[in-house]
């Protein structure tokens, strides 16, 4: 029986987010319309996000943004006919400057993407990251539409992949309990009570019936009782947003925020920017899936085929095995410890402080330390040497006996 330390992270770890190097430029500007085509050099990491930096002086402006990657063509089998090559409705209308030898086709990995940079009353808003589909490809095409983009400047233009891409956790429905109206604040409550307590959630949405354009700033806290005088703790801040980009209306009716626990979900809405009446139909929340991270060093090498891992937690035993093919950990869900219920003051962890955050590969070592520890630790091994020093040298003076006195020559 081996013996391993272990960490708890907040979510599955999904790796760390990685740039890749591209060259772009832009090859038709029009008022409505600009495409720009980037190259990424062969072999490079696949891609999902897209990341579009504006020139500072654009203000209040909506892009709507469309991308596609270039498939390279099987050749058509001996003896059939190619047919001539179609080109998708909203396909880039500037042919890519290929080699006439080259043979390849634009497949859509984005079609619903959109940049924003508006002044409201309190906020300024703005969205410059666009979601694409997992992207393999060396050449990519880009469209920016919207009105008044004639002088639209690009400061810069980032291809990555994003692991936190699609947050991990599960989805569930949360039940309205309560509505209140503040009409001298300006200010509706929304309370809804969430089916577990002991389990921490990361995500907020409500689900709206939007009439028209509309914009709220929102304030969610969390509390445990709904008794008159329990406190509710305030856990983001942020706004529900719809708008017209292009010819379609997009909506931001989701907040994020670090792992909380609580059993109530209050979401404050404020209505003094609007005069129509906001229709909710209900709310969803993301629970964060806890995980053990163990370093892959302090696993046998090779790893056996059947593994089996136990996790002592005082009085409690968790096992878990792995099957043949492919190793991967299947464990009970942390928060089903009785160590970590909320009455031991258990807060999750920040996934911006999780051992899976700031580039550390999944099997890394799960061992870290801050720059003012490694400072402190070098201080004490000079001292500690340098007072060891002194003490050897003090020893050997003291331990070295006077040279007999000579006596005089007869």
């Amino acid at each position: 029986m081996r013996e391993v330390s272990a960490t708890l992270c907040p979510s599955a770890p999904v790796g760390r987010y990685r740039e890749t190097a591209c060259r772009w430029k832009i090859t038709s500007q029009t008022d409505s319309r600009i495409v720009i085509e980037a190259t990424i050099p062969p072999g490079s990491d696949r891609v999902n996000s897209l990341r579009i930096q504006l020139d500072d002086q654009h203000r209040n402006l909506q892009v709507a943004v469309a991308a596609w990657e270039a498939r390279p063509q099987p050749p058509p089998p001996a003896g059939q006919v190619e047919a001539p090559a179609t080109t998708p409705q909203n396909a880039p209308a500037e042919p890519p400057p290929a080699n006439a030898a080259d043979s390849f086709s634009w497949t859509p990995i984005c079609d619903s993407g959109w940049l924003l940079d508006r002044t409201l009353p309190g906020h300024r808003l703005t969205r410059n990251r666009v979601p694409l589909s997992p992207c393999e490809s060396s050449r990519i095409k880009i469209e920016l539409s919207g009105e008044g983009i004639a002088d639209l400047k690009i400061a810069s233009l980032r291809l990555a992949w994003d692991p936190q891409q699609t947050p991990p956790g599960t989805v569930e429905v949360a039940q309205l309990v309560r509505r209140e109206d503040r009409p001298e604040a300006g200010e509706t409550d929304w309370i809804f009570e969430l089916t577990e307590s002991d389990r921490a959630v990361t995500a907020a949405e409500l689900e709206i019936d939007w009439v028209g354009p509309d914009y709220r700033p929102v304030q969610l806290t969390i509390g445990d009782s709904l008794e008159p005088g329990t406190p509710f703790r305030r856990i983001a801040e942020g706004a529900l947003l719809r708008l017209p980009v292009g010819e379609r209306q997009v909506a931001v009716q989701q907040v994020a925020f670090a792992p909380r626990l609580g059993k109530y979900l209050k979401w404050t809405v404020t209505n003094r920017h609007s005069t129509g009446e906001l229709n909710v139909t209900g709310c969803r929340v993301t629970r964060a899936d806890a995980w053990l991270q163990v370093a892959r060093t302090q696993l046998p090498n090779p790893l056996p085929d059947a593994l089996t891992l136990t996790l002592h937690t005082g009085q409690t035993a968790i096992e878990s095995r792995w099957g043949e093919s492919p190793p991967a950990p299947q464990c009970e869900p942390v928060a089903d410890i009785p160590m970590l219920a909320p009455s031991t003051g258990f807060t999750p962890l920040d996934p911006q402080n999780s051992p899976t955050a700031g580039g550390r590969e999944p099997g890394a070592s799960s061992i870290s330390f801050g720059l003012r520890e490694i400072l402190i630790g070098l201080c004490a091994l000079t001292l500690g040497g340098v007072l060891i020093k002194w003490m050897v040298e003090l020893s050997r003076t003291s331990s070295v006996s006077p040279p007999p006195p000579q006596r005089p020559a007869r």
